[in-house]
């Protein structure tokens, strides 16, 4: 390749990173900062995976000796078989060909577990509104309920209930510290955590009632509100909208 076409292709990749680099700050600008939260979910979400199920995994041997016991001795007996087969064929056949074929088996294991869970998150996926059109302000507040909505139903699906508290997900590793919860602080209105209301709901609940509301912010000069309910609806309020939700939630809760 000569300099002039390697000149060319490299100013080509300098105008494609320009081109990305722009419509990063565009979006940014917009009060899109959530792509960069679905990119770090991405890369990191194992992790947090991994530290919430792996304590809940038994170290009891007698939960997983009897098993791998019988494992053990399947493929001691399967090979006597195969390695018969093969010799009236002529063939050679070895214990790291048994072992082989007998992976297959917890293969198997693995992957009855891994597809319904992936047939669960998309159904949850499903549920959840990925985007939506509103002003700088409430934008931001409405992604940072989402992503805590996403946590709750997370730890919901792992425990059976939600969390009875937002403090909760910094213990079960979902936020990294208490002081993340906090919401809001530009202009006059201060920073302050959701008001919170999962304690003793599931995510078969009234899908009407509300599970998190947001922190007071300007929009037009008025004080508002978002209001995220169980069934995953967000809808805008005016700040003193918000005795009236908060007295639905509970009179709920004395039922």
């Amino acid at each position: 390749m000569t300099d002039r076409r390697i000149g060319i292709l490299f100013l080509g990749f300098l105008a494609v990173a320009g081109v990305l680099l722009v419509l990063s700050f565009m979006i940014a600008m917009a009060g899109g900062f959530g792509f960069l939260e679905i990119i770090w979910r991405l890369l990191t979400g194992f992790a947090s995976f991994l530290r919430v199920n792996l304590p809940r995994i038994s170290s009891d041997a007698g939960t997983w000796a009897p098993g791998l016991a019988a494992f053990g001795l399947a493929l001691v007996v399967g090979h006597f078989f195969l390695r018969g087969w093969a010799k009236r064929r002529d063939r050679a056949w070895s214990a790291g060909s048994t072992l082989c074929a007998g992976l297959v088996l917890p293969l198997l294991f693995a992957i009855s577990f891994l597809v319904p869970g992936v047939l669960l998150q998309v159904e949850r996926l499903a549920e959840v509104r990925w985007f939506g059109v509103r002003s700088s302000e409430s934008s931001s507040m409405g992604m940072r309920l989402w992503s805590l909505y996403a946590d709750l139903l997370s730890v919901e699906e792992a425990y059976g209930r939600f969390p009875d508290s937002l403090e909760e997900l910094v213990d079960w590793y979902r936020v990294p510290r208490a002081s993340s919860l906090w919401m809001g602080g530009t202009g006059e209105v201060p920073a302050e955590p959701p008001i919170y209301f999962g304690a003793g709901l599931t995510s078969e609940s009234d899908p009407s009632l509300p599970l998190l509301i947001s922190p007071r912010y300007l929009k037009n000069d008025a004080k508002m509100r978002q209001v995220l309910s169980v069934g995953g609806e967000m809808r805008e309020i005016r700040d003193e909208e918000v005795d009236a939700w908060i007295d639905k939630a509970m009179a709920a809760g004395k039922r």
